[in-house]
C-alpha cells in the first residue's frame, strides 16, 4: 500500500481525493483483496472508498491499519 494524492496502478491505494482532507482507499485488484472494517467481502477492485477517523483496512491476512485524525 502506498500514500498518494490519487490512485495509480498499485495493489492498494491511499490518498486524499477531496478538498476536506479525508482518506480513501482504492484496490487495483490485489491478490488477497482488501477488506474495511467487519465487512464480510472485499471491496470491488477500481472502487474508491471513504474513510473514517477509527476504519480498519485490512490488506492480507497480517496487515491491518487504523485511520486516526489528528488535529
Amino acid at each position: 500500500m502506498r500514500a498518494s494524492p490519487k490512485p495509480d496502478q498499485d495493489e492498494q491505494t491511499l490518498y486524499r481525493p477531496g478538498e476536506d482532507g479525508r482518506l480513501a482507499v482504492t484496490d487495483a485488484g490485489s491478490a488477497n483483496g482488501t477488506w474495511i472494517g467487519d465487512d464480510p467481502g472485499p471491496i470491488t477492485p477500481g472502487r474508491t472508498i471513504p474513510l473514517a477517523d477509527g476504519d480498519r483496512i485490512h490488506v492480507d491476512s497480517f496487515t491491518r491499519i487504523t485511520v486516526r485524525r489528528l488535529g
